[in-house]
């Protein structure tokens, strides 16, 4: 699936549908700043608390929200999504990772707080073993 149908899928479809911001955490893109799958498949009765487990795991990454003298440095997908989920406001979006948040990173985030930056890392998360020399023992599949 291309970009485009990735994003009709999410504004056409889950965002009509389901205005929660939760949803942003059941999207995997199989990039490193994307929120991870997860162990199981999303069920009917449990995916708001799936959904929720991921978004605190995800909140817990200083690598998707970490607070700097400057401010809060977020992953891009809250400044991609604000307008949808989070009316456009960004202390909405601060308020709805201080309620993820663990307490200490809680304690750090000020009512006052704003985005410094935000940021998103597009590396893939999909394992791609090197390919040993035969000397090594591995010659890349076959007999």
């Amino acid at each position: 699936m291309d970009i485009e149908g990735s994003k009709d899928i999410e504004q056409n479809i889950l965002a009509r549908h389901w205005s929660d911001p939760f949803i942003i955490y059941g999207l995997c893109y199989g990039v490193k700043g994307s929120p991870s799958l997860g162990s199981s498949s999303f069920s009917g009765k449990r995916v708001h608390d799936q959904l929720e487990t991921n978004a605190r795991s995800f909140v817990a990454s200083d690598k998707n929200v970490k607070q700097t003298r400057k401010g809060l440095n977020v992953s891009s997908l809250y400044a991609w999504h604000k307008d949808t989920f989070f009316a456009g406001d960004e202390s909405a979006i601060i308020a709805h990772i201080s309620d993820l948040a663990q307490p200490s990173l809680q304690q750090k985030i000020k009512p006052n707080s704003t985005i410094a930056k935000h940021h998103f890392s597009w590396g893939s998360v999909a394992y791609i073993p090197r390919q040993a020399s035969p000397e090594f023992g591995y010659n890349g599949g076959g007999s």
